[in-house]
Parts: structure tokens; C-alpha cells; sequence
């Protein structure tokens, strides 16, 4: 058997072990499977930043930036939009991939 896909069957049983045979779930698992509020504290990784442009507004005003944020737990992965005050951190240079965020009263959107 191939190396890279040993490596690959070990990392799955790992997680089997831990999620369904110790009952060790991720924050992100946790708040999918709606066992955790979204809105308890939590630290995420920034895996990556897409910024998008929104349109020209019907009175003429400048375009505004905004980004979608791929946050990870180590496990899992999920997309955030950025508020106001992340996207001023994005843009200024203090967010980048790789850095930790630590989240508290977040909310799941539909």
C-alpha cells in the first residue's frame, strides 16, 4: 500500500476514534449538528480570504469591499462573511491566512 494512502486511512480512523468512539467532536461539528450554540466562544484558523466586490449603489456611492472567510477548527471548514470591523483588520494587514481568530456570539446564517 502506498505511503500517502496509508497516511490518509491512519488520519481517518484517528478521527473515527475520536468523534464516534470518544465522543470528541470539533466546534464546528458541534455547532453543524447543533449540539453547541454558535455563539459560544471559539478559535478558528483563517484557511482563506476571498475578497468580493459588491455592486455600485443606486445613488452613485463608491463600490465597498467586503470578503468571504474560510475558517477552519483542524477538522473542519466553514465560510464566514466578513463584518465591518474584520474587513477594516483585512484590509489594513492585521488578518491573514494563518491567523487565529477567536469568535464569540456568532450567528448561523440561512
Amino acid at each position: 500500500m502506498p505511503f500517502q494512502l496509508r497516511a490518509g486511512l491512519n488520519m481517518l480512523l484517528h478521527s473515527y476514534e475520536r468523534e464516534v468512539n470518544l465522543a470528541q467532536r470539533s466546534a464546528i461539528k458541534r455547532m453543524q449538528e447543533q449540539d453547541s450554540p454558535a455563539s459560544l466562544p471559539m478559535v478558528l484558523c483563517i484557511a482563506s480570504i476571498t475578497p468580493i466586490r459588491n455592486g455600485q449603489a443606486q445613488s452613485g456611492h463608491d463600490q465597498q469591499n467586503s470578503s468571504i472567510l474560510e475558517l477552519t477548527d483542524g477538522w473542519y471548514r466553514i465560510k464566514a462573511n466578513a463584518d465591518i470591523p474584520l474587513q477594516r483588520a483585512i484590509e489594513a494587514g492585521r488578518l491573514r491566512v494563518g491567523y487565529k481568530i477567536a469568535l464569540a456570539g456568532a450567528r448561523v446564517g440561512l
